[in-house]
């Protein structure tokens, strides 16, 4: 019998998605840890048998949170640029094989 076990975590950190000015949505910091958790099994039974069983989870998934909370006041200033937070998104993708 031969077994494994994979266990990764990482998180995704990009700065600067959407700077453009017109919007206020340009603080928003993404988040999203991401992980996978895999497992393998082997058995040889005989010369002429070999069983593997495999399984992995991978909850994928981001979002952006506000820099500056949710809880600041957005305006626009007199040349057009939105200030503060109002925006927040969050994506649940999990993957099982």
């Amino acid at each position: 019998m031969r077994a494994n076990f994979t266990w990764f975590h990482g998180n995704k950190l990009k700065y600067g998605r959407d700077p453009a000015l017109s919007t206020a949505r340009d603080d928003l910091q993404p988040v999203g840890p991401v992980g996978l958790l895999q497992g393998e099994v082997n058995f040889v039974i005989g010369s002429s048998l070999f069983i593997t069983g495999r399984g992995s989870h991978f909850p994928t998934g981001f979002g952006f949170q506000p820099q500056g909370g949710m809880d600041k006041q957005v305006y626009q200033d007199d040349s057009g640029v939105w200030h503060g937070s109002y925006w927040e998104y969050l994506s649940d993708r999990p993957q099982q094989v």
